[in-house]
């Protein structure tokens, strides 16, 4: 099969009877695990008894594992990765992490130091002492010490870098023959992984996915192309390969299949995305397989893939992406394939990177962003939870945030750790509880986790937005009337709209409504739902129809006030019943 062409499985998944002798070999090994555990914690008497039973039914497992461990290598080919041990189970975490770079997570570590200069961090949150780090302390034991002694639960290690190696000796195939195995740990992250495993630290893998100058230099089929002949390469001389292509996508997930074996938790997708700059490219390049689609369909179709293929695997699925589709309208203006709808739709959990030095003059009515770090992340997180509550099962939101000073920025301040603070505060006023930070040089200063935690900011008889229920109807009404259908989307419940924004659209653009006005008759609250009587002037199809009432509800829904749309052309429905308000994560 041509790898670039597009088939009719669009989430790539193995046939189902491949699936289901996948399913058999996952009860086998759990099989075995509990034979062995029977062994173990068994009478002498017993095991002696049923200890021939217990060999043949070992061997007999053993060889049943080798005939589909050889069979889902013929399947998988240069992308075949092992299925992982019975005995791992996927972890449910509030993340709250460092970065730590392939480099820096290399680098030797002593446990009695990391114990010791923990208890100094421990001492400081008690308000004694300063907890100064050692100068023999290196990065990667100050990020671990922080980790034992504060909030911090998880550190997010580089595995597939910004250059499209990988940090420790592979056993996938194509990544072999590609020769991109970089090792920078004697042990290829073992004892540290163990170590993080013994003390509760949650272990995320960064994959850098669609930035990769090795692939493409190496096999320039799969790489974006030029019209003119050859491949795209970015401004700084890198190729990218191309988001719409399948090989490219099981060459990643094989990668992330064998983090999850060597005992990472949750697979981190960076660059999930188009290179930016498109207006540059859009003119010079294309992207076989891409049959007519937009950008974002590419980006959605392999989180799917990703996910599907690692359903046997105990590993939860995020995406890093820009922090401008907080606020933006999924993949506008950006062009990059990124819309925080459709990414938060398909993975566990949706990392914007919201680092106040990365937005411009005016955003979030800010001269300086980067010198209104709480502000930035209050309001970036607001829009995220609007836009998390219009998804039936959306995932967590954890945000990426500065923790270092961006000096090249016109009117900068500096990060100190008060300032980065801030962002967790900022984040924190409005439910989200869930952060982590990004310093390239891998180092943090513990005083950033000595902060008064904040409650969320929840005015009396107002939504996670800040809107009582008159300003949310008022808001709804004018978004109807004007068919903002982006606006009538957040707002409107889960239930009552298509789940896919783009669906929603065009069965309202089918209505062939023209809203003439509208007339607020009353509007009666109890608590947090009500009752607005609304008269409607409108056409449908060309007939007119004047001042019809409808009895339109409102309810909090995820923490955000929502509105039964009207039934125009129908006869009124009933306000349904209300709906549970559910956590915004």
């Amino acid at each position: 099969m041509n790898p670039n062409k597009q088939n009719n499985n669009r989430k790539g998944q193995t046939p189902k009877p491949f699936r289901e002798t996948i399913r058999t070999l996952v009860i086998i090994l759990i099989l075995v695990g509990a034979a062995f555990g029977i062994k173990g914690c068994s009478k002498e008497g017993d095991v002696t008894e049923n200890n021939s039973n217990q060999e043949e039914e070992k061997t007999l497992s053993k060889a049943e594992v080798e005939e589909l461990e050889a069979q889902r290598k013929e399947e998988y080919g240069e992308f075949y990765v092992p299925l992982p041990a019975a005995d791992r189970k996927e972890k449910d975490v509030n993340v709250k992490g460092l970065y730590v770079s392939a480099d820096e997570a290399a680098q030797p570590f002593n446990e009695e130091e990391i114990d010791a200069y923990a208890q100094e961090i421990e001492k400081m949150l008690q308000g004694e002492g300063t907890a100064e780090k050692p100068d023999n302390i290196n990065a990667l034991e100050a990020a671990l010490a922080i980790a034992n002694a504060t909030e911090v639960n998880t550190l997010v290690i580089d595995v597939k870098t910004d250059w499209g190696s990988l940090a420790w000796s592979t056993e996938v195939p194509l990544a072999k023959e590609l020769g991109v195995s970089q090792p920078v740990s004697q042990d290829d992250f073992k004892s540290l992984l163990d170590y993080m495993e013994k003390k509760e630290i949650y272990k995320m893998a960064r994959v850098v996915t669609f930035k990769d100058p090795i692939l493409p230099d190496r096999k320039p089929e799969h790489a974006m192309q030029l019209n003119s002949g050859g491949i795209y390469r970015d401004n700084d001389g890198n190729a990218w390969v191309n988001p719409f292509d399948e090989y490219v996508w099981k060459y990643v997930v094989a990668i992330s299949k064998e983090a999850v074996n060597r005992g990472f938790d949750e697979i981190h997708f960076d660059y999930v995305r188009f290179p930016d700059g498109a207006r540059t490219y859009n003119e010079i390049a294309n992207f076989p397989g891409r049959d007519g689609r937009p950008k974002d369909a590419a980006i959605t179709a392999f989180l799917q893939f990703a996910r599907e293929e690692l359903k046997d695997y105990p590993a939860k699925t995020s995406a890093a992406i820009f922090g401008t589709t907080t606020k933006n309208w999924e993949d506008i203006p950006d062009d990059i394939g990124q819309g925080f709808l459709k990414v938060s739709n398909n993975t566990d959990r949706v990392a914007p990177m919201v680092y106040p030095s990365h937005y411009t003059e005016g955003w979030f009515g800010f001269d300086v962003p980067d010198a209104n770090p709480y502000g930035v992340l209050e309001d970036s997180m607001r829009s995220s939870i609007e836009k998390n509550a219009a998804l039936p099962n959306p995932a967590q939101i954890t945000p990426w945030i500065q923790a270092f000073t961006a000096s090249w920025v016109p009117g900068f301040i500096e990060y100190t750790p008060s300032v980065i603070a801030q962002q967790i505060q900022g984040s924190q006023s409005v439910g989200v509880d869930s952060y982590l930070l990004w310093n390239s040089s891998s180092r943090y200063d513990p005083q950033i986790f000595n902060y008064k935690p904040e409650a969320p900011k929840k005015e009396q008889g107002k939504d996670l937005m800040g809107r009582t229920p008159e300003e949310a109807l008022d808001r709804y009404l004018k978004g109807l009337e004007s068919d903002n259908y982006q606006r009538m989307y957040l707002m409107t419940p889960v239930a009552s709209h298509q789940p896919l924004y783009e669906d929603y659209a065009k069965k309202m653009e089918e209505r062939n409504v023209d809203l003439k006005g509208y007339t607020l008759n009353s509007f009666d609250m109890e608590g947090e739902s009500g009752v607005a009587k609304v008269a409607f002037s409108y056409s449908i199809n060309g007939k007119e129809v004047e001042n019809e009432s409808h009895d339109l509800k409102v309810f909090l829904e995820n923490g955000v006030y929502k509105i039964q749309p009207p039934a125009f052309g129908e006869r009124p429905a009933e306000a349904p019943a209300e709906t549970q308000e559910n956590s915004n994560e």
